[in-house]
């Protein structure tokens, strides 16, 4: 609940590839080897965007993500509806090419993935997001000096 309008969330996935869905059954809808975490676009249930750049996601069981895009996308925060663009049904940290789609009630737009992050929480996800926009704004003002 954004303010007094309640958003509905509806989901949809953009795929680029025939055989997205014909990967293993048996994969986990996160999957952390080292430094790679995965989602399983068809177990995302809902999402929050919390700025322009962060987004958190749902995902069955209470699993939680934070995604950060690669820059400020315009209407972001108040998107209605995301999907993902992507060529198999899930999306990696390391994997190039990423994209969320998002809608804002105007035309659907587009906006890379930077980094997935799993969080505990919604709180703990609007924490980290509240923390690196502090640590811009001292950077900002730092190079704003020189």
């Amino acid at each position: 609940m954004i303010g007094n309008t309640t958003l509905t969330v509806t989901l949809f996935l953009i795929l680029t590839s025939p055989l997205a869905y014909a990967e293993d059954e048996a994969d986990e809808a996160i999957e952390v080897e080292s430094e790679r975490v995965c989602i399983l676009t068809r177990n995302v249930e809902d999402f929050d965007a919390l700025s322009d750049k962060y987004i958190v996601v749902e995902e069955r069981r209470n699993k939680f993500f934070l995604l950060t895009m690669d820059r400020s996308c315009s209407g972001l925060r108040n998107a209605h509806t995301i999907g993902f663009k992507t060529t198999t049904a899930r999306i990696c940290s390391e994997r190039a090419g990423n994209e969320i789609v998002y809608s804002d009630l105007g035309s659907p737009r587009t906006c890379r993935i930077d980094t997935i992050v799993p969080v505990e929480n919604k709180d703990d996800a609007r924490a980290i997001v509240e923390e690196e926009e502090q640590h811009d704004k001292h950077k900002q003002k730092d190079k704003n000096k020189d």
